[in-house]
């Protein structure tokens, strides 16, 4: 079972503390949840490409009890953060007795868009800032993935209150 009160927890206070703000199914869900076709699962997030901000997110999430890595690597106080450089993402995994592990992914590289573009693009839901109908159609219509591209149709085809048009 995935403990989603853990999942709105955290991308509340990320979004809140940090430059950053919530998109993926888990922001579909608080926004469009007729698009989904699967519970979340996660927390994704975007950031800008700031090594110091990144680093702080790190040792934050690290402080609230997430372990971080960065792909194969363990980021712990021994790792060199010159290896985040096009890795695009770093994870963050916490374990909840009777959940199954919460996972929070930070994208912090992407390919045809940036940072700056999105993050005006932004509406709050329960406190958390989560892409808005305009940033969701331009992030989901950049991906290569099928299932991200018929969401970003599905978006296009609604209006602005999110029926049908």
């Amino acid at each position: 079972m995935i403990a989603e009160f853990e999942l709105l927890k955290i991308a509340h206070d990320l979004t809140n503390t940090f430059d950053c703000l919530l998109f993926g199914s888990l922001g579909l869900k608080l926004t469009y949840p007729q698009l989904l076709s699967h519970a979340p699962h996660d927390a994704d997030l975007i950031t800008g490409n700031n090594r110091q901000e990144l680093v702080r997110m790190i040792h934050w999430l690290q402080d609230m009890g997430y372990r971080v890595s960065s792909w194969q690597d363990i980021v712990d106080d021994s790792f060199d953060f010159d290896l985040l450089k096009g890795r695009i993402y770093f994870r963050a995994k916490k374990h909840i007795p009777l959940y199954e592990p919460v996972i929070v992914d930070m994208n912090y590289e992407y390919g045809t868009f940036n940072y700056d573009e999105l993050k005006i693009m932004t509406s709050r839901v329960q406190g958390i800032r989560i892409l808005n109908r305009q940033g969701y159609i331009l992030a989901l219509s950049s991906s290569d993935r099928k299932e991200h591209l018929e969401e970003a149709r599905k978006l296009l085809a609604m209006s602005e209150e999110g029926t049908e048009a």
